[in-house]
């Protein structure tokens, strides 16, 4: 019985992870010493503030500012939120009251009929 092909609409998210070492790379796959190191160099040489530059703190940062907003976002809606609740519960107060009431004279009411 053949298996069933992925779906083709389900997406992912990919997140950037170091590349394995050369040592762990199966054998006939290393890479040449020489160009990883330069290639290194290139990726990691300082910036003017002391940090990594190139494209991984570029991408790290975005996705920090992202995940940063997200976050700003479910505050804002949680918020939003907690005051609609509060607003629900002073709103059912009269309701409430109404209700009790009306159950109170429809026990009287029912005690007036069985007597």
């Amino acid at each position: 019985m053949e298996s069933m092909p992925p779906s083709l609409d389900r997406k992912e998210i990919v997140i950037g992870l170091p590349a394995p070492s050369a040592s762990q790379l199966p054998k006939g796959r290393k890479r040449n010493g020489a160009a990883t190191e330069t290639a290194k160099k290139r990726r990691c040489s300082k910036g003017a503030e002391g940090e990594p530059s190139g494209p991984l703190p570029q991408y790290r940062a975005k996705f920090i500012s992202l995940i940063e907003g997200m976050i700003s976002d479910c505050g804002s809606e949680v918020e939003r939120l907690t005051e609609g609740l509060a607003e629900s519960r002073e709103a059912l107060k009269p309701i409430e009251a109404t209700l009790k009431s009306t159950e109170d004279a429809h026990a009287a009411e029912t005690s007036k009929l069985e007597v």
